[in-house]
């Protein structure tokens, strides 16, 4: 997904996140964080954000990545297989 964003919108110039256990925290050992939000400005002035949670439903994992270029018109869903 990241090298994607780099091909579509340029080198990364600046990144902040927010990352944090929230859905895991009563779990003894869950140490990692569950919850995480980064935003990523690039050198072509395009904006990423990347957002991830293993907790939004409680014993379901789900593999949904998108991207969306307003400048080119390019939409795409990605699956672990591929493009959708």
């Amino acid at each position: 997904m990241l090298e994607l964003m780099r091909y579509l919108m340029g080198e990364p110039m600046t990144v902040n996140s927010l990352q944090s256990n929230i859905f895991h925290r009563h779990m003894p050992d869950y140490t990692v964080e569950d919850v995480l939000g980064p935003v990523i400005s690039f050198a072509g002035e395009g904006v990423g954000v990347v957002y991830a949670t293993n907790g939004a439903i409680p014993g379901r994992w789900i593999n949904d990545y998108r991207v969306e270029d307003r400048v080119n018109r390019l939409r795409a869903k990605l699956s672990p297989a591929g493009v959708v």
